[in-house]
C-alpha cells in the first residue's frame, strides 16, 4: 500500500544519508568547502520570499474577484474538472479539453507567474533537503548557547520548509493551475514543461503534508532533536508566568528593583538567547516535534519541553495570517498511538489556561514598560548598560501582542475540549502596551548615538580583552580558525569613540558573518577545533556579536525584536482594539500607537514578491489615513459637544434672560410674603462653584476626553509611510475647519426652506463662543487655530465656500434683499427712519426690521461678512437698482417727446398741465425711485457700519485710505481711488460701484445724457403727485414719510451723480442738471398751494412734499440751501416743518400707546 511505499522511501533516505556520511568521512571533506553558513543564510531568505509568493497566490485564488479568470470560465470548466480529477496525468482528449486550444496563448501568459512560483517551491525544496542531508552527513551538533547563529538558522530553515509545504497544500487551485498551464504550454510548444512531472509528484505527495514532512525529516531527527533540546533551559526560563516573573531575582524588567545596580551592565551567558522571540522558539518546538515525533522521550526533558510549548496556546502562526491548530494537528499524528489520550488532556488544559496566563503577562509587561520608559527617557545614559533588558521587554511585548491577535476570533478544534473565557482574549490595555512599545522604539532611535558610543567602548576594551584571554587557552587551533580569531580581535580593537564623534558609518556585517562561518567550521564531527570544548569563547563571541549589532545594526535589531507589521493581516482585530481604545477616555491618548504601527506595514513585504508591494502599500496608506481621520473625527465630535455646552452657557448671559431672572425675583418675593418657598432658578456662573473636587460636570468629561485625544494627535509631528508623509495635526485642523464652517451655518438658521434667520449679533456671539472653544484646543495640540479661523471666516465672506455650499454672505444677502424688495417696497410694512438709522416695522409683524437693521446689528453683519461680503451684498442690491433703472429708462423714452416740450414750457402753466396729463405711468417712476432710494439708504447704513468696524479693526490702514482719497488729484484715477474708498465704507460724492452697476445703461454718452436729463424732468413734474397719497404722511418721530418717499432724495442725488458721470459730464455740469431739476420740481410743488376748495383733490400731504424737496437739497453734494431759496420760499418750508411736528395722528393712535411705540 501507500504507507509501505512511504516507509521504504524514508528508509532509502536514511540509507542515502548514511552512505553520504561515509563518503564524506572517507574523503575528509574540508568544512570550509561546504559553505554551510552561507547556504543557511541564503536559503532562509529565499524560503521567506517563496513563502510570501505562495501566500500571495493563495490569497488571490481565494478571492473570486482576483482569481484567474481561466479557473472561473464556464467554457473551460469541464477541462479544469478533468485536469483536477486525473492530476498529474493529463488526458489530451478528455472531455472539454479542446476548449483550451483556442485560449492556449492567453492561458500560458496569464498563469506563467503562478507556475514559476510552484517551480521555485520545488527548487527550494530540493536545495533545502540537500542542505539538510549535507548537515546530517557532516554530523554537526547544534546548541543554541554555543553556536547560536547556526542553530537558529537551522531551526528557522526547518520551520520555513514545514510552513511552505503546509501552505502549498492549502492552495485549492494548485492542481488546476499547474495542469491547465502545462496542457496549454504543451499545445503551444508541442511538448510539456520539463519540470511538470516533478511538480505534479510533489503536489500529490504533499496532499497530506504532516505525514510526508515526517518522512522528509526522519533522517535528520537526531540533529533536530539535539537543536530542540538546547532550548530547554532557555525556554523554561523565558516562558514564565507573570507571578513567577515578579518574584525576587527574576524581575528582569524592573530597574528600580535594585537601585544600587542600576548602572551595572545587564549581562547573561546566553546574550542573544535572551531577546530571541519566545514565539519563534515555541514554533521551533511545536513544528520540530511535529516532523520528528520519535524524538519525544528520546531525550531527557523532551516531553517536558514539548508539554510546556503545547500549553502556550492552541493556534500557531504558519505564515502571516495563516495559522495551524496545533493540538488538532498532533492528534492526527498520534492517532492510534499511546500519546493520543495524553494529547487530549494537554489540549484541554491549554485551551482553558493559556488565555489567563498570557493576560497576566501582558498586564505585567504594561507596568514594566511604563517604568522602563519613564526611567530611560529621564536618564538616556541607562540605554547602554540596560540595552539587553530593553530588547527583552520589546521582544516579549511583540510576542504577546502577536499571540493575542492570532488567537482572537479563532475557535479551538475540536470545540468540546474546554471552556474558553472570552474576556481573556479582549484586552482593553492592549493600546497601552502598543503605545509604550512604540515609545521605547522611538527612544532607541533618538539616542542611537548614545548606545553606539557605549558599545564601541565596550567592544574595544572589555570584550576584546576577555576574548584575547580566552583564545590564549586554546591548545590546538588550525590556521583558518586562527586567522578568523585574529580578525575578530583586530576588528574590535580598531573601534574607537572618535569614529562615533566623526559620524562614521560602521559596517560589522563581515564580523558577524565570519563568526557564523567559524561556528560552521568548528561544529562538524571531524573539526580539529571543536567549539563545544571552548564554550567560553563561544559565549564571549555571542556577546560581542550582540554588542556589534548595537553599533551598526540597531534598526534591524529593532525590527527583529519589535516589528508588528503582521498586524496588517488582522484588520478586524486591530480595528476592534482601536475602536475600544477611542471609547475609553483614559486610553484615548494611546490611540496614536495604531497609526505608528500602520507605518510599519511595508516591512512585511519581500523583494522576491514585488507584485504585492503596491497592494500592501495601499493597505498601509489607507490604514494610517483611517486611524488619523477617525481620531480627528472623535476630537471633532467632542469639540462639537463642547460647542453646545458653551452656547448654552453663553445664552444665559443674553439680555432677554435678565427678564426671566427679574420675574422670578418678583415671584419669589411674593411667595415669601405668603409663606411659601419655591425652588430658585440657577443663576449664570453658579455651575463653576464646586462643593468638592470630585464633582465632574458633563463639560469636564468632554474636556478630559479632548485633552487625551489631542495628546495623541500631538504626539508625533510627522509620520512616514511608504514614501508618504502624514501630519496628524493637519487632520485635526481640517476637521476643525469643517466643523466650524458647519456650526457657523447652523447659527444662521434655515432661511431658504423655513424663512427663519438669526440676527447677525446672535450669529456673531455664537461664532465668538466657538472661537473661544477652539482657542482651548490650541493649549493641547500644536496647531495654528488662527489659520483655521482665517480659512473658514474668509470663506464666509464669499457667496460659496470651497465645497460649493452656501455661506453667511449668501444667506444674509438673500435675506436682506428679500426684505428690502418684498417688505419695504411691495407690502409697505417697513419704513426707513434716518433718525433711528434703521428700518422700522409699521405694524406688528413676525419679522421686525429694527432687529436686523439697527446700528448694532449692521455692525455685527459687517464684522461677519467683512469688506468682501459687504461688497457682494452691495452688488446684489445694485443689481436690483439696475433692473429698476431699465424700467425707468423705458418710461422716459416712452414720454420723450412730451418731456422735451415740458422741459421748455415749464413756465407756461396751461401747456405744462396738459403735457403732464399726457405723461404715461408717471407714478411708476416715483414708485421705482422709492425702491431705489430704500436700497441706497440701506446700503449707506451698511457702509457706515463697515466703516465703523474697520475704524476699530484697522485704524491705521483706514486712515491711510482716507488720506489717499482726500489728497488724490482729480483725473482718470479718481474713480479707482473712490472705488477703494467705497470698499472701506467711505462715502464719495459719486458712487463708483453704482457707476459700474449702471454702466450698461450708458453705452451712448451723448444720447443717454439727454435721456437722463429728461428723467430728472419727469421726476420733477411728478414729485407733486405724492401730495395726494395719504401714505406720504411725514412722521417726525421717525423723520420719515410713511411710504418711504424721503428715500427719493437719496435716489435722485446718487443716480444723477452716477449717470451723468458715466456720460462724461463734469461736476459743474452735473450741478447744472440738478439746478434745472430743482427749478422744475419747485415750480411743480409750488402749484400745490394754488389747489384749494376741492376736498377730493386737496393735497393733504403738501407739507410732506415740501419737506421732501428740502431733503433732496440737504442730501445732495451738488445743491445748496441758497439755490433752494431762489426757487422755493423758505417760509413755506418752515411752515411745513411746523405743521408736521404739531400734527398728532389721533385716528391711528391707540389708547395708552405712544406714536413711537406703534413703530
Amino acid at each position: 500500500g501507500v504507507s509501505v511505499v512511504l516507509r521504504l522511501r524514508a528508509l532509502y533516505c536514511t540509507v542515502e544519508v548514511a552512505v553520504l556520511a561515509v563518503v564524506m568521512l572517507s574523503k575528509s571533506v574540508n568544512p570550509l568547502e561546504l559553505k554551510l553558513a552561507e547556504k543557511l543564510t541564503i536559503l532562509n531568505d529565499r524560503a521567506v520570499g517563496v513563502l510570501t509568493r505562495t501566500s500571495n497566490i493563495k490569497k488571490i485564488c481565494s478571492e473570486p474577484r482576483n482569481r484567474p479568470s481561466f479557473l472561473s470560465d464556464k467554457q473551460l470548466e469541464p477541462a479544469v474538472k478533468t485536469i483536477v480529477r486525473r492530476f498529474p496525468v493529463i488526458e489530451v482528449r478528455g472531455p472539454g479539453m479542446q476548449a483550451v486550444h483556442g485560449l492556449k496563448a492567453e492561458i500560458v501568459q496569464g498563469l506563467r507567474g503562478y507556475y514559476y512560483t510552484f517551480q521555485d517551491v520545488l527548487e527550494l525544496k530540493e536545495h533545502i533537503m540537500d542542505l539538510f542531508n549535507t548537515i546530517s552527513s557532516a554530523q554537526m551538533f547544534f546548541d543554541l548557547a554555543v553556536n547560536f547563529d547556526l542553530t537558529r538558522m537551522y531551526l528557522d530553515l526547518m520551520v520555513n520548509y514545514v510552513s511552505l509545504m503546509i501552505l502549498l497544500s492549502r492552495i485549492e487551485d494548485r492542481k488546476a493551475v499547474l495542469g491547465l498551464y502545462n496542457h496549454a504550454y504543451e499545445m503551444h510548444n508541442s511538448t510539456g514543461d520539463s519540470t511538470f512531472p516533478r511538480l505534479g509528484h510533489m503536489v500529490v505527495e504533499y496532499e497530506n503534508p504532516l505525514k510526508k514532512l515526517g518522512d522528509d525529516f526522519g533522517p535528520h531527527a537526531k540533529q533536530i532533536g539535539q537543536a530542540l533540546m538546547s532550548l530547554l533551559p532557555i525556554y523554561m526560563r523565558r516562558s514564565l508566568t507573570a507571578e513567577q516573573m515578579k518574584q525576587a531575582g527574576t524581575d528582569f524588567f524592573s530597574l528600580s528593583r535594585m537601585p544600587q545596580q542600576m548602572l551595572t551592565p545587564f549581562e547573561s551567558q546566553t546574550m542573544q538567547c535572551e531577546y530571541l522571540s519566545l514565539d519563534a522558539m515555541t514554533k521551533w518546538i511545536i513544528f520540530g516535534f511535529m516532523v520528528v515525533p520519535n524524538q519525544l522521550g528520546a531525550w531527557q526533558g523532551s516531553v517536558e519541553l514539548w508539554r510546556h510549548a503545547m500549553n502556550d496556546g492552541f493556534v500557531m502562526t504558519l505564515f502571516r495570517d495563516e495559522v495551524v491548530q496545533v493540538h488538532h494537528a498532533y492528534e492526527l499524528i498520534f492517532k492510534g498511538s499511546k500519546r493520543e489520550k495524553d494529547m487530549k488532556d494537554i489540549a484541554s488544559q491549554a485551551i482553558v489556561n493559556c488565555g489567563a496566563v498570557h493576560k497576566g503577562r501582558r498586564r505585567y509587561l504594561r507596568q514594566s514598560m511604563v517604568e522602563l520608559y519613564l526611567l530611560l527617557s529621564d536618564q538616556p545614559g541607562l540605554l547602554g548598560p540596560k540595552a539587553l533588558m530593553l530588547f527583552m521587554a520589546l521582544s516579549m511585548a511583540r510576542d504577546e501582542v502577536a499571540w493575542l491577535i492570532r488567537h482572537s476570533g479563532v475557535e479551538a478544534q475540536p470545540k468540546s475540549r474546554g471552556k474558553v473565557n472570552p474576556l481573556d482574549y479582549r484586552d482593553k490595555g492592549l493600546p497601552e502596551l502598543l503605545y509604550y512599545t512604540q515609545e521605547l522604539r522611538a527612544l532607541v532611535r533618538k539616542y542611537a548615538q548614545v548606545m553606539q558610543r557605549y558599545f564601541v567602548q565596550y567592544l574595544s576594551k572589555f570584550d576584546v580583552t576577555s576574548l584575547r584571554n580566552s583564545v590564549q587557552k586554546i591548545s590546538v587551533c588550525p590556521d583558518d580558525e586562527s586567522l578568523l580569531l585574529t580578525y575578530f580581535i583586530e576588528t574590535m580593537q580598531n573601534l574607537s569613540v572618535k569614529q562615533v564623534d566623526a559620524r562614521t558609518e560602521f559596517d560589522l556585517r563581515g564580523f558577524r558573518l565570519d563568526w557564523c562561518r567559524f561556528q560552521a567550521y568548528t561544529t562538524t564531527a571531524k573539526a580539529s577545533l571543536n567549539l563545544r570544548e571552548y564554550q567560553e569563547v563561544a559565549c564571549l563571541m555571542n556577546t560581542a556579536v550582540f554588542h556589534s549589532k548595537l553599533v551598526d545594526h540597531l534598526e534591524d535589531l529593532l525590527y527583529e525584536t519589535s516589528d508588528l507589521s503582521i498586524l496588517c493581516f488582522y484588520p478586524k482585530a486591530i480595528d476592534e482594539a482601536f475602536n475600544s481604545c477611542l471609547e475609553s477616555s483614559t486610553e484615548a491618548r494611546f490611540s496614536v500607537a495604531f497609526p505608528l504601527i500602520a507605518c510599519q506595514f511595508m516591512d512585511c513585504t519581500h523583494p522576491l514578491c514585488p507584485e504585492e508591494r503596491l497592494a500592501q502599500g495601499d493597505r498601509c496608506l489607507s490604514a494610517v489615513n483611517h486611524f488619523l481621520d477617525t481620531m480627528a473625527k472623535l476630537a471633532k465630535g467632542v469639540i462639537s459637544r463642547i460647542f453646545d455646552e458653551y452656547v448654552k452657557l453663553n445664552s444665559q448671559l443674553w439680555p432677554v434672560r435678565a427678564a426671566d431672572i427679574m420675574l422670578e425675583a418678583r415671584r419669589s418675593r411674593r411667595e415669601k410674603q405668603q409663606g411659601r418657598l419655591l425652588p430658585t432658578q440657577r443663576k449664570p456662573g453658579e455651575e463653576s462653584i464646586r462643593k468638592t473636587r470630585e464633582d465632574m460636570t458633563e463639560l469636564d468629561g468632554h474636556m478630559s476626553v479632548l485633552i487625551e485625544i489631542c495628546s495623541a494627535l500631538n504626539h508625533v509631528p510627522l509620520l512616514n509611510a511608504w514614501d508618504h508623509k502624514f501630519v496628524p495635526r493637519e487632520y485635526l485642523s481640517a476637521h476643525l475647519e469643517d466643523l466650524l464652517s458647519r456650526r457657523v451655518m447652523s447659527l444662521v438658521g434655515n432661511y431658504q426652506q423655513l424663512g427663519e434667520i438669526s440676527r447677525p449679533s446672535e450669529v456673531l456671539t455664537g461664532i465668538k463662543g466657538y472661537m473661544s472653544v477652539l482657542k482651548l484646543v490650541e493649549n493641547y495640540v500644536n496647531i495654528d487655530i488662527v489659520k483655521a479661523f482665517h480659512s473658514v471666516l474668509l470663506q464666509q465672506t464669499q457667496p460659496l465656500d470651497a465645497n460649493g455650499q452656501a455661506t453667511l454672505t449668501n444667506v444674509f444677502s438673500q435675506c436682506y434683499v428679500d426684505m428690502l424688495l418684498r417688505e419695504v417696497t411691495v407690502s409697505g410694512n417697513i419704513c426707513f427712519s434716518p433718525w433711528r438709522k434703521s428700518f422700522v416695522s409699521r405694524h406688528a409683524l413676525a419679522f421686525k426690521a429694527e432687529e436686523f437693521t439697527d446700528i448694532a446689528e449692521l455692525k455685527a453683519l459687517a464684522e461677519l461678512l467683512g469688506p468682501y461680503g459687504v461688497g457682494h451684498l452691495s452688488y446684489r442690491m445694485l443689481q436690483q437698482i439696475s433692473s429698476q433703472m431699465q424700467e425707468i429708462k423705458r418710461l422716459v423714452l416712452a414720454n420723450k417727446e412730451a418731456l422735451h416740450t415740458l422741459r421748455s414750457s415749464i413756465d407756461k402753466p396751461d401747456v405744462s398741465a396738459d403735457l403732464i396729463r399726457r405723461l404715461k405711468q408717471p407714478e411708476d417712476v416715483i414708485s421705482r425711485l422709492t425702491t431705489i432710494g430704500c436700497i441706497l439708504s440701506f446700503r449707506q447704513l451698511l457702509m457706515d457700519a463697515l466703516h465703523s468696524v474697520l475704524q476699530k479693526r484697522i485704524p491705521f490702514l483706514l486712515g491711510t485710505i482716507e488720506d489717499f482719497k482726500e489728497h488724490c488729484p482729480n483725473g482718470r484715477d479718481t474713480m479707482v481711488v473712490d472705488e477703494m474708498a467705497t470698499a472701506a465704507g467711505i462715502e464719495c460724492d459719486v458712487d463708483p460701484v453704482l457707476c459700474r452697476a449702471l454702466s450698461q445703461h450708458c453705452s451712448h454718452p451723448q444720447e443717454d445724457a439727454v435721456t437722463w436729463s429728461l428723467m430728472l424732468v419727469l421726476v420733477g413734474v411728478t414729485l407733486s403727485t405724492l401730495a395726494y397719497d395719504p401714505q406720504c404722511t411725514y412722521r417726525y418721530m421717525l423723520e420719515a414719510h410713511e411710504n418711504n418717499a424721503h428715500c427719493i432724495a437719496s435716489a435722485v442725488n446718487s443716480l444723477a451723480g452716477a449717470l451723468f458721470t458715466l456720460c462724461h459730464l463734469t461736476h459743474v455740469q452735473i450741478a447744472d442738471k440738478l439746478k434745472e431739476f430743482l427749478a422744475i420740481a419747485s415750480s411743480s410743488v409750488l402749484k400745490l398751494g394754488m389747489e384749494t376748495g376741492d376736498k377730493e383733490k386737496d393735497p393733504k400731504c403738501r407739507e410732506a412734499v415740501y419737506i421732501l424737496l428740502d431733503l433732496i437739497v440737504q442730501d445732495s453734494p451738488f445743491l445748496t440751501d441758497d439755490l433752494l431759496e431762489r426757487c422755493f420760499p423758505y417760509a413755506l418750508l418752515r411752515g411745513a416743518y411746523s405743521v408736521v411736528y404739531k400734527r398728532r395722528p389721533a385716528s391711528k393712535k391707540k389708547k395708552g400707546v405712544s406714536e413711537e411705540t406703534q413703530y
